[in-house]
């Protein structure tokens, strides 16, 4: 019952697809196809009118920016426009967060690595616990991606919720064979904006 109007189609360009191969429980290899380039002109302008349309209709809006392209600067100049106009719960989860400062997100989700380079830090040579080492880099990654909510997720350690001038809310994972896993920290980022 969900509707796919709203769905563009760039002609010639491929969907990316992770394909992943496996030994029994144990991942060997993954294989990424499709294209990562910007999305053609055409596209990138109908890509804006969709979200000058839809913005009114939504109550939160989820933004997956894997840094393949789609996702350029006009974009989300656009998305800081509107959020400035007509806010609205913007949660972003992207591998590069801090172009999305000027939107003022409502929640970042990075992982534990995503947040490291946030920061531009790399985690302790030793055997570590990732909670601890996030846990004294709530207001950092607050500052650096403007957001008022940061989601660090840890994989099977859980994740950390960091508010502004709010104690870390810690939250915890059921374990999962990881070969097989997709798409967790996905659902993660939908899940928070329902919440939200």
């Amino acid at each position: 019952g969900v509707s796919s109007r709203d769905v563009l189609v760039q002609r010639g360009r491929r969907t990316l697809a992770k394909r992943r191969l496996l030994a029994g429980d144990h991942l060997l290899l993954r294989c990424d196809q499709g294209d990562a380039g910007p999305a053609a002109p055409g596209v990138e302008e109908a890509l804006l009118d969709r979200l000058d349309a839809l913005w009114e209709a939504c109550d939160a809006v989820l933004v997956s920016d894997y840094d393949y392209g789609v996702l350029g600067d006009r974009l989300i100049s656009r998305l800081a426009d509107l959020q400035r106009r007509a806010p609205r719960v913007l949660v972003v989860d992207g591998k590069r967060l801090p172009r999305y400062r000027e939107a003022c997100p409502t929640a970042v989700k990075p992982n534990f690595a995503g947040a490291l380079k946030l920061l531009d830090e790399a985690g302790p040579a030793r055997p570590f616990d990732r909670s601890e080492v996030a846990a004294g880099r709530g207001e950092r990654i607050l500052e650096a991606t403007g957001a008022r909510i940061a989601a660090v997720t840890m994989d099977v350690e859980g994740a950390l919720v960091f508010e502004r001038e709010r104690p870390p809310y810690r939250t915890y994972a059921r374990a999962e064979p990881s070969a097989r896993s997709s798409g967790a920290g996905d659902t993660f980022a939908a899940a928070l904006a329902l919440a939200l």
